[in-house]
């Protein structure tokens, strides 16, 4: 037999138990769940094997506060003492074997592995109990009911259940005869069967609304629910303590994995929850403004982005899936932009139109002579669906004018517009034009012909600023008398609205008025008159005289001339003058003259001695 253990102040140990247990609280949230201890059958703790080993700090002599020997009462079967107890009971869930281990040492590992030095521990189990039993009734904690027991001087204990049923309940006391500080873990091993973890009592703690996408903020709180009172809070982000977070709530600004570890007064461990926040960072859309297009074949939307979009899709009240649309229809449009699990959506109101087509043509000049109309009706849509504003302040799609000025309109339909102008200028001349000057011989008849491009015209004529009574045609015949003297001015004048033309020509008598070959000259006389050969009519007449040859009463050439008009006086080819006789002339026409024929000729008188 074990030597008998010492026996030690119980609740002076406990004392120094809880504080030892409050600093190695932390250590006991490795793999291995952690539970608490009843020292006497009254405080007993339910426990369940579950997938984890039940790890908790023994009894010891070093602790004055624990209980060094367990109470009188039960059967300790093969105990030959009982110190530093611990009290256990469990439920069966599953039905079957179970097999248990109990590890006593002075260190475990985080995965629950012995690492120190291995202390003696002691068990003894009872049962089965039925559900509502008086666990501590102490005539049932006897030798009948017991199923396992050891008092072996071995860091390592085993014991099974054999053929648990379904809601039947054991009793476990385990002892630390070593008395040395250390660990006490309690495992399943094996068996079929199973216990039931639902009889024990812990505390709940749960981060309120669970896995989270924040879409509309770049931080969101995190709070906690519990059922009891908490003591303390820690705060995990992928598995790392995050600094000073001891509250019961937590402002979190990035995507992971948040934990809370919460203690509890009433709690016989630790509890905990996790959940999964996911910040993508705010997002937003806008498509931009409401538009309205002018003559525009279509446009593209292309949404303006702000925050993360490169695993973003898109779908588009067109049904479409790509990043941007191109649409050439009026309507309003909008998109659905999904980045992770978060929506944002936009819309923008789009409105196709023409601008309306019209010219008012190019600035001209006018005499006002028809009412004119400047039209604006566009070719492209319906003149009422437009709407006009001229530089007159009229509103209709055309308009008169009767004066000369600048004329502008402005078309529009919606928002597209467009301005177009014209200068009207009131002319000032008509075109209108007379032959030339030209001289006439007494008795000759001529028909003054005004030639003009314009139409619809009126005409005039006057004579010597007089005008002539019913001579309102472009042509104007007149026969010269004897009584034509000087200069005879003769004009037309023709008419268009407000416009006119003129022009006008004179018609001056030759020299020779009768139009007859002259029979002799008198160069010496002093009068002026009749000192020529003056055949400027004839030349005028025939179309030129291409050769005059004076010849003397011996048929001698004594004078010749090409191209003549009036220029022998009696001189010869030298130039001397020649004596007073009678000579006789040759006259060559550029063309045949109605009167002389192509060559005339005759005798002509030199008086050389008139005075």
């Amino acid at each position: 037999m074990k030597k008998t253990a010492t026996l030690y102040s119980f609740f002076g140990f406990l004392k120094q138990y809880f504080y030892f247990i409050i600093a190695l609280m932390f250590f006991f949230l490795l793999p291995a769940t952690s539970f608490s201890q009843g020292a006497t059958c009254a405080d007993i703790e339910p426990f369940c094997a579950g997938d984890e080993a039940y790890i908790f700090p023994n009894c010891n002599n070093s602790d004055p506060n624990c209980i060094s020997d367990a109470e009188p009462g039960p059967d300790y079967g093969c105990l030959g003492s009982q110190p530093w107890p611990a009290w256990f009971y469990l439920q069966i869930d599953d039905p079957g074997d179970l097999d248990f281990e109990i590890v006593q040492n002075t260190e475990f590992d985080a995965n629950g592995n012995p690492i120190g030095t291995g202390l003696d521990v002691d068990f003894i189990a009872w049962g089965p109990f039925a559900q509502g039993d008086d666990l501590c009734d102490y005539d049932q904690l006897q030798s009948f009911n017991e199923i396992g027991c050891s008092f072996s001087a071995a860091p390592i204990e085993n014991f099974t259940i054999p053929n648990g049923q379904t809601g039947e309940i054991y009793v476990l006391l385990i002892t630390n005869y070593n008395q040395s500080a250390g660990f006490i873990k309690l495992v399943q091993t094996g068996g079929t069967g199973s216990t039931d973890c639902e009889i024990i009592f812990t505390c709940d703690v749960a981060i309120d609304g669970g896995d989270q996408v924040i879409c509309d903020e770049t931080e969101t709180t995190l709070t906690t629910t519990t059922n009891g009172p908490v003591q303390s809070y820690l705060w995990y982000l992928n598995g790392t303590a995050i600094p000073g977070a001891t509250n019961d709530n937590l402002t979190v600004s990035e995507s992971g994995a948040y934990k809370v570890v919460a203690n509890g007064v009433d709690c016989d461990q630790p509890v905990e929850d996790e959940v999964n926040i996911s910040i993508p960072g705010l997002i937003s859309v806008d498509l931009g403004e409401d538009q309205e297009f002018c003559d525009v074949a279509s446009y593209e939307i292309v949404p303006n982005i702000v925050g993360n979009s490169s695993n973003a899709t898109y779908l588009w009240s067109t049904g479409e899936i790509t990043p941007t649309i191109t649409v050439n229809t009026s309507d309003n449009y909008s998109v659905v932009i999904t980045a992770e699990t978060c929506e944002v959506t936009d819309e923008v109101n789009l409105l196709f139109e023409d601008t309306p087509l019209f010219d008012l043509g190019d600035d001209f000049e006018t005499c006002f002579e028809n009412l004119i109309v400047l039209d604006a009706t566009p070719s492209n849509m319906d003149a009422d669906d437009v709407t006009y504003s001229w530089s007159t302040g009229e509103i209709t799609p055309s308009i008169t004018v009767t004066e000369a000025g600048t004329y502008s309109v402005t078309a529009s339909f919606g928002n597209c517009e467009i301005e177009d102008s014209i200068t009207i200028s009131a002319r000032t001349d008509l075109d209108i034009n007379l032959e030339d000057d030209f001289k006439s011989c007494v008795g000759e008849s001529w028909t003054l012909t005004a030639t003009t491009s314009e139409e619809g015209i009126t005409y005039q004529w006057y004579l010597n600023g007089d005008a002539l009574a019913g001579e309102t045609n472009n042509t104007l015949d007149l026969t010269v008398t004897e009584d034509f003297s000087g200069i005879q001015s003769y004009s037309v004048i023709i008419t268009k609205g407000s416009c006119t033309g003129t022009d006008d020509l004179d018609i001056e008598l030759y020299d020779v008025s009768n139009c007859v070959i002259s029979q002799g000259i008198s160069p010496d006389a002093t009068s002026g008159y009749n000192d020529y050969l003056d055949l400027e009519f004839l030349s005028d007449r025939v179309g030129g005289i291409t050769k005059l040859q004076i010849f003397n009463r011996y048929g001698t050439i004594v004078f010749d001339k090409e191209n003549y008009v009036n220029e022998w006086n009696g001189q010869d080819k030298n130039g001397n003058s020649l004596p007073t006789g009678t000579y006789y002339y040759v006259i060559d026409f550029a063309s045949p003259d109605d009167v002389y024929g192509p060559q005339t000729s005759g005798w002509i008188y030199l008086n050389r001695n008139a005075n």
